[in-house]
């Protein structure tokens, strides 16, 4: 088996000074819009602004049919949450109890 080297990607630079083959558009504009506001849109202009406040989930097509609200969802999460915050509560009490126990067996050995 002989191993082949693969081409090298272009370099960045290279690849912005190659020409672009641009053709006018081919689509149907309706009369009533003006051609000449649409002309220098900018792309993504309000994207950053937009996702900066919004923050969706796809769901999985077996969660979203036990989960059919944002409702449920939400009260579903928040649910998660406490019991989460509420076992992290009882393991941090278990560890100061048993290094408080370890403590006191310890200065009974001393």
């Amino acid at each position: 088996m002989t191993l082949v080297p693969a081409a090298s990607p272009p370099k960045k630079d290279d690849y912005m000074s190659q020409a672009v083959n641009r053709t006018p558009l081919d689509d149907d504009l309706r009369a009533e819009y003006d051609e000449t506001v649409l002309k220098n849109g900018v792309r993504g202009k309000y994207a950053q602004r937009y996702a900066a406040g919004t923050n969706l989930v796809r769901l999985a097509p077996d969660v979203a049919v036990a989960f059919p609200t944002e409702e449920a969802v939400n009260e579903a999460l928040r649910l998660l949450l406490k019991v989460a915050q509420a076992t992290r509560h009882v393991a941090e009490q278990e560890l100061i109890s048993a290094a408080e126990d370890e403590h006191v067996a310890l200065s009974k050995v001393a």
